[in-house]
């Protein structure tokens, strides 16, 4: 019993498959490795973006408080104003003296 030499055939085909087979290793730890990356940053942004939104949301209370009429009625009296809120609209009227 002779052993069959392989063909030139079969061992281009072996080869093919096994460099396929490296590449696809590979090509899947470096798109999980960069699907990592990608996650961190999203992450990251997201995080910054939170941030971003509870100033933006504390910004809006503060300027709310300054807005108020309680407030807009102290201002007037410090600066000697007397203020008197009517049904449509509230009116800032200069203290007679």
């Amino acid at each position: 019993m002779m052993k069959r030499r392989k063909s030139r055939f079969l061992k281009f085909t072996e080869m093919l498959l096994a460099f396929s087979f490296v590449l696809f290793l590979v090509g899947s730890i470096y798109l999980n490795s960069y699907e990592s990356q990608l996650n961190a940053k999203i992450k990251k942004t997201q995080d910054e973006i939170s941030n971003v939104q509870s100033d933006i949301d504390a910004l809006e209370m503060s300027k709310q408080e300054l807005a108020s009429f309680s407030r807009m009625k102290d201002v007037a009296t410090k600066k000697g104003y007397d203020y008197q809120p009517s049904s449509a609209a509230a009116a800032v009227v200069g203290a007679e003296e």
